[in-house]
């Protein structure tokens, strides 16, 4: 087990907002994924914990 500091970043949009903005928020925390160093981050949606492994973009 690793101890290590954990970030909470919370939001609150309607339905149809998420699903505009949804693709924003991916890419959000695929900046912030590489920016911790992160192997994994959670996204929660409607009290449903997502996993997301996004592979960072070399360009």
């Amino acid at each position: 087990m690793v101890s290590e500091k954990s970030y909470v970043i919370k939001s609150f949009m309607t339905r149809q907002a998420l699903v505009e903005q949804l693709p924003m928020v991916l890419k959000f925390v695929g900046y912030l994924q590489q920016e911790l160093r992160q192997e994994t981050m959670a996204l929660e949606i409607d009290v449903k914990m997502i996993l997301l492994q996004i592979v960072p973009s070399y360009q």
